[in-house]
């Protein structure tokens, strides 16, 4: 019975080191703002603001702000914001996305490009992010990060 607790301490441990160079960050939001000019050909230039909450392998949460656009031509999106992040303690982030996919879903990179407090380790990070849409307006979004690179 010993040696079966020692070994899931063990595994335990072994688990919690491999994890510690991965950093993962969850958010669910909504577009609060979408303005557009739709081309005769269906193409279109469209301005967003976004509000989210997240929560992340920290043990943060926190609200994440997004300004930004995109250019949409045959379905294809050319996606570009920048965020402004806090967590519960004050503690601010700023980032830029970068995706091309279709609207509904897609994947990218996100850049820490600035931070205060613990997210001034941070800066430079780029993370793979995916995010996929509910009715057009809700977002879930996960980006993971390994942070020994």
């Amino acid at each position: 019975m010993k040696k079966i607790v020692l070994l899931i301490i063990c595994m335990f441990i072994f688990s919690s080191a491999l994890s510690a160079d991965e950093y993962i960050f969850d958010a669910y939001g909504e577009i609060t703002l979408r303005e557009k000019v739709v081309l005769p050909d269906g193409s279109e230039k469209v301005i967003l603001k976004t509000q989210s909450y997240w929560v992340d392998t920290l043990g943060d949460y926190g609200e994440v702000y997004c300004l930004g656009g995109y250019d949409k031509i045959k379905n294809e999106v050319n996606l570009k914001l920048i965020c402004e992040g806090v967590n519960q303690n004050e503690e601010k982030f700023w980032g830029s996305t970068d995706r091309t996919s279709a609207m509904e879903a897609g994947t990218g990179k996100f850049e820490y490009i600035s931070g205060t407090g613990k997210y001034k380790e941070l800066i430079g990070l780029q993370c793979n992010f995916a995010v996929r849409y509910f009715r057009n307006t809700k977002s879930f979004y996960k980006h993971k990060c390994d942070k020994k690179n």
